[in-house]
């Protein structure tokens, strides 16, 4: 039968690697990278990330945190969010790319 540690540590070893694979890259770069409506169109999805951040945080478990990264993990990227064209920002989607490392963690971490 699993601790409350345990739990706790796979808990956090998972929102680890997100944080690291997915949000922290795309929070750590400062707005100023873009101008105009790129500008714009990359301040809607670093408010997005960091909601997502966020709400990962906010789970309790770590079967919750797997499902809900399963189901965010899209292999589209980010195509349209408020009327924004946001394809030539895919590569700031770390979920798809990082999906199948998370399987493997979460394998190994026995969630």
């Amino acid at each position: 039968m699993l601790t409350t540690t345990s739990i706790k540590d796979k808990r956090e070893k998972l929102l680890g690697f997100i944080d690291q694979k997915a949000f922290d890259a795309i929070l750590r770069l400062p707005p100023e990278t873009y101008s105009g409506k790129d500008r714009e169109a990359f301040e809607t999805v670093r408010k997005r990330t960091l909601d997502d951040k966020r709400k990962f945080h906010a789970y309790r478990t770590p079967e919750e945190i797997k499902e809900k990264f399963l189901n965010d993990a899209r292999a589209d990227g980010f195509k349209k969010q408020s009327g924004h064209n946001l394809g030539y920002l895919n590569h700031l989607s770390a979920l798809p790319e990082v999906k199948e490392e998370f399987i493997g963690l979460c394998n190994e971490l026995g969630v």
